[in-house]
């Protein structure tokens, strides 16, 4: 079932499990997650990966997001996957909960601080731009981020021309403040 844009904030805080559609990606592509924050302009989405665990929490731009569905048969599918690897604890394995909750989600610039003051790997989706980006912030105000992705595209054999990119807060329509992918990435960057 299609959300209208107006029932969207209904779907806050509660365990209900919908499918995102984002404007800036492949019409076919969606996020599963729930909605769980609303700070200014973004919705904050605990996402679920396609086997059934957390996947991480992601901020999407409201003006971003096409669509939101649920209770079709693919959520209920997925709530049944969810439900059976909470019971054998086994939803969240790399503890992102406890990570998501350290993060001060007040605004877009606290987030954005608190990601620099630890130097956490973020993936961000720029409306203006064909690619996902993802590196460290080096340096922010409260219009715009630099993000620094030169160890990224050095580790993934990335052939990217600008390793320094400066971001728009603005242009923003998706931040991925703790996901499995980042998690992973980082802790690999500390071992290095």
């Amino acid at each position: 079932m299609k959300l209208k844009r107006k029932d969207w904030d209904s779907c806050l805080h509660k365990n209900v499990l919908l499918e995102i559609y984002l404007k800036s990606r492949n019409s076919s592509f969606f996020s599963l997650g729930y909605m769980i924050a609303k700070i200014g302009k973004f919705y904050i989405f605990k996402t679920i990966t396609e086997y059934g665990d957390l996947d991480g929490y992601v901020l999407y731009r409201k003006y971003g997001i096409e669509k939101i569905k649920t209770a079709d048969n693919y959520t209920k599918v997925f709530n049944n996957y969810i439900n059976l690897l909470q019971n054998d604890n086994h939803f969240d394995n790399l503890d992102l909960e406890n990570l998501y909750n350290k993060i001060p989600i007040g605004s877009i610039n606290s987030i954005v601080r608190y990601c620099y003051d630890h130097n956490l790997v973020v993936t961000i989706d720029d409306f203006y731009c064909d690619c996902l980006l993802t590196g460290t912030i080096k340096s922010f105000n409260r219009q715009e981020l630099v993000l620094d992705q030169e160890e990224y595209c050095k580790d993934y054999d990335v052939n990217n021309d600008e390793k320094i990119v400066t971001v728009k807060l603005n242009n923003i329509s998706g931040f991925d403040l703790v996901t499995q992918k980042t998690y992973l990435y980082q802790q690999y960057l500390r071992q290095k």
